[in-house]
């Protein structure tokens, strides 16, 4: 009698068990631990860090004296300046910790390191030497010191000042720098000036590994056959096209044409140009395919270098002066830094720059850090969403260099 009454109770279960039910589970929302929370606050927090040295830089400048580490991104390269031994020290700086640690050091007596000349791959940079009236330009290996002369110019000066600079462009990968020379002061433009007239007509590509000349444009290919002057310099990437453009209207490129070099061509008509709307103080960034230009100190426009029609496309407007912007690998947000006159921090009688993250979707911003110092330059880490930048407090003029504390200030955000 119990075996069938066992036997029976099987059937039943297996009866039901084969009956299609709909069975639903809900899981309670899990509660985020305090490891969790914490994470995800310090992924909103903003980190600043902050260092500061002594530097020599031109009057005029507007290029960074730093990079960060391409090898360590907990570092900035740079090098600072020894004035009592006249000496510039070139040092890898963990920003976190501010420790310093010196890989090379250069005798100012003889050499000047030319501002913002070090490569994007930290491998190279610029520095200038006198000597029986011809300024020699050489490109200096930090890795083992060595230097190769690629530019030798008449020395010209006026009221002690040189009359001449270097307008450069590394390459991203910093294989290839492009060069030219154009008068220091716009007021010079004198004819008396010209005795260096076959640089002045000319910008060369450079393969600075080999030290051999890849290309070199000659102004006659321009439409406009001016002397180049106040012009800027832009490699697309690490590829064979080289922008000129102006960045003043006091500019005799054209009205303000820029002008597109494809080294891979021959002959006249390898420059191309393109309408840029009667703008001045144009400024470019150049970025996979997109060219990005500041105009007018408040509004940035793209255009993309594969369209046919060369069209800008404004899409940031501000109410406050532009002094810089970096736009993302994937185009949707960039970094922004804003001159506003009307804010003062600590009783500074200059205003702030302000430096914002937008987003160009829902034109939105957010403020990552303001400052009152001199505004000297900004770079990004895509990757690492970290921004160097640089202000300077100069405390010493000599004519045409200042020696200042350059402060350094890492953004993470």
């Amino acid at each position: 009698m119990k075996r069938m009454l066992l036997i029976l109770l099987v059937l039943l279960c297996m009866t039901a068990c084969s009956k299609k039910e709909d069975i639903i589970t809900k899981r309670l929302p899990k509660e985020s631990t305090k490891e969790e929370e914490s994470e995800k606050k310090e992924k909103d927090q903003i980190h600043i860090y902050q260092n500061t040295y002594h530097t020599y830089v031109s009057n005029n400048s507007n290029g960074g004296l730093s990079i960060f580490n391409p090898k360590d991104n907990n570092r900035i390269q740079t090098y600072q300046y020894d004035s009592a031994n006249k000496k510039y020290t070139f040092e890898n700086i963990d920003y976190r910790y501010n420790f310093h640690e010196t890989y090379m050091e250069l005798s100012s007596e003889t050499s000047k390191i030319v501002d913002g000349s070090i490569s994007p791959d930290g491998t190279y940079a610029i520095i200038e030497e006198k000597g029986d009236g011809v300024m020699q330009y050489y490109t200096l290996n930090l890795t083992n010191q060595a230097k190769q002369p690629f530019l030798a110019i008449k020395e010209r000066f006026k009221n002690g000042q040189p009359v001449y600079q270097i307008q450069f462009d590394w390459s991203d990968d910093g294989t290839k720098l492009a060069y030219g020379i154009q008068l220091r002061d716009l007021n010079l433009s004198h004819p008396s000036y010209y005795d260096n007239t076959e640089e002045f007509q000319r910008v060369t590509l450079l393969d600075v590994q080999t030290n051999k000349t890849l290309y070199i444009f000659h102004r006659h290919n321009l439409q406009n056959d001016s002397i180049l002057y106040n012009y800027k310099l832009l490699i697309c990437g690490t590829s064979s096209k080289i922008i000129i453009y102006n960045n003043s209207y006091l500019g005799k490129l054209g009205n303000n044409e820029i002008s597109i070099i494809d080294t891979n061509k021959k002959g006249k008509g390898f420059a191309k140009t393109i309408p840029n709307d009667d703008a001045y103080n144009t400024n470019l960034t150049y970025q996979d395919g997109i060219l990005y230009r500041l105009n007018g100190d408040r509004n940035l426009a793209m255009m993309d270098m594969d369209s046919k029609d060369y069209s800008w496309n404004t899409f940031l407007y501000r109410e406050s002066n532009i002094v810089a912007y970096i736009p993302f690998k994937d185009q949707s947000r960039f970094i922004v830094v804003e001159d506003d006159k009307t804010e003062t921090i600590d009783s500074s009688e200059s205003g702030v720059y302000n430096i914002y993250l937008c987003s160009k979707k829902d034109n939105s911003r957010k403020l990552l850090y303001k400052t009152s110092n001199p505004f000297l330059s900004i770079k990004l880490n895509n990757k690492e969403n970290r921004l160097l930048l640089e202000s300077m407090m100069p405390y010493y003029n000599n004519e045409s260099y200042v020696e200042a504390d350059l402060n350094t200030t890492v953004i993470q955000f």
